[in-house]
């Protein structure tokens, strides 16, 4: 049961690969990065920001898999979270430091609606690829500082590659 006192739900889309780091009792500490849309409106442009929730989860020794490994960048979901803040000494002073534990996650979109929205960014991708490619300038070659150094040296083509002697 959670404690609405301490309690909150991000909904947004991964934006690392989840970082999973094993502990020496066989456990498991997971590290995820959630983008997540604030819901009001602010500045001069009206325009909502974005948040970047870091989330810590764990993965008991005797899980054999979990939630985590299944989570990609770009998933959309929604995380439910307390906050934890543990402290620690450090040159003899105490350290705080603020912590959202995942408690659950629910995926937001469906494989095909995940198939499809991967399928246009490789789509979106290789177009950018292919119209940087169209626009790069042509390169002359004996322009070059090292071209003008081996200028003394004949060439010939051998496999595909310039083989330049004296």
């Amino acid at each position: 049961m959670m404690n609405l006192s301490n309690y909150g739900i991000g909904e947004g889309r991964v934006t690392k690969a989840p970082v999973i780091m094993k502990n020496k009792d066989g456990s498991k500490k997971v590290f995820v990065t959630l983008a997540v849309q604030d819901n009001f409106a602010s500045g001069k442009d009206k325009e909502r920001k974005t948040q970047f929730l870091n989330l810590e989860g764990f993965v008991p020794k005797d899980r054999q898999s979990s939630v985590y490994e299944k989570l990609e960048v770009g998933d959309k979901v929604a995380i439910q979270y307390r906050v934890e803040t543990p402290s620690y000494e450090k040159d003899g002073e105490k350290v705080y430091r603020t912590v959202l534990v995942i408690e659950n996650i629910q995926f937001k979109e469906s494989i095909a609606e995940k198939t499809a929205r991967q399928a246009r960014h490789a789509a979106n991708a290789a177009a950018a690829d292919a119209q940087a490619d169209a626009q790069a300038p042509a390169i002359d070659d004996s322009e070059l500082p090292i071209a003008k150094a081996i200028g003394d040296f004949a060439s010939k083509t051998t496999n595909g590659h310039r083989v330049f002697t004296r």
